[in-house]
């Protein structure tokens, strides 16, 4: 855990099945987006300091929150309806 700021955002490194020194960055920061809401904005960072090889771990990653996010969202959605 690199920061931990509740409410309001939390960034820790990320190297799974990887060698921490591979490690990248996620920050998550939340934010108030009007009654009921929160703007959730997830920053993902330092592939590039892997050079070619973190390409494809980017890959991998941006489609996996691609597949997770839809989820998340249909769930907060289902709450919110009551």
């Amino acid at each position: 855990m690199l920061v931990w700021e509740p409410p309001h955002r939390l960034a820790y490194l990320w190297h799974l099945r990887a060698d921490r020194a591979d490690a990248t960055e996620v920050e998550i920061a939340f934010a108030p987006a009007g009654e009921g809401a929160t703007e959730v904005r997830i920053d993902h960072r330092g592939w590039e300091r892997l050079g070619a090889r973190g390409e494809p771990w980017r890959d991998r990653n941006r489609r996996g929150w691609e597949t997770l996010v839809p989820w998340y969202v249909e769930l907060c959605q289902g709450e919110s309806d009551g």
